[in-house]
């Protein structure tokens, strides 16, 4: 009997492991398109930070993560794919929305009531153990407000993903493995308190899948959705 348990629990698990295995990992996202001011703010912390152990992103593939989706079936892309149209719906407008899966009836969403700006410069957990350096968003209520209705639609339509944090609108520029100079990172947070980088406003909604690699994840665009 217990031998017979033992192999059921064995080849749930394989059967698991293999289903997960061929899934994808997939993120609804909004792109931003860096000016001048936040090119020159890479620049400066890339030189300062350039003895320290930190994984910079692609500057000119920046976005803001709005949901990530860790197993993404083929019937679970396409849920997702009708949430995001169904909650671009919810928000009013006229205009259609292309993708390169196929088109949807879109909205034109989010425009000027949308505008915000990259303000300020921070860190997650905290100074004394730093493992991402994110830049703020001002004026995000409107992006909360969409997003709360796009993670209520996902929801609805049966979709599994990670939504036990509090969602804090952030654009993540790099990824901390070790910092040696804590002191130079709080000079230059509070050197940047309060400053406003750059305009920001949303031309599309982007659907990604995240493919881990050993230099690092390589997103390829599944859908995109102009405003």
């Amino acid at each position: 009997m217990e031998v017979c348990k033992f192999l059921i629990k064995l080849i749930a698990g394989i059967i698991r492991f293999y289903t997960y295995e061929y899934m994808k990992r997939t993120f609804i996202a909004i792109s931003v398109k860096p000016e001048p001011a936040l090119r020159e703010l890479f620049a400066e912390l890339r030189e300062k930070f350039r003895y320290e152990r930190i994984r910079w992103m692609n500057i000119d593939r920046l976005h803001l993560t709005l949901v990530f989706i860790a197993h993404t079936s083929c019937e679970a892309e396409k849920q997702v794919n009708e949430a995001i149209v169904q909650t671009l719906g919810t928000f009013n407008a006229g205009n259609n929305t292309k993708t390169n899966i196929e088109t949807f009836p879109g909205q034109n969403v989010l425009g000027g009531s949308f505008a915000m700006s990259l303000r300020q410069l921070g860190v997650f957990p905290g100074i004394s153990r730093p493992r991402v350096l994110w830049l703020g968003l001002e004026d995000a209520g409107q992006l909360k407000r969409f997003r709360e209705e796009l993670v209520n639609m996902l929801l609805a339509a049966g979709l599994v993903f990670d939504n036990e944090k509090k969602f804090v609108p952030h654009l993540t520029i790099a990824r901390i493995r070790y910092m040696n100079d804590t002191g130079l990172l709080k000079d230059l947070l509070e050197k940047y308190k309060g400053t406003s980088f750059q305009p920001f406003v949303p031309d599309r909604i982007q659907y990604f899948e995240s493919i881990l690699k050993a230099e690092g994840a390589e997103y390829k665009l599944l859908a995109e959705y102009l405003l």
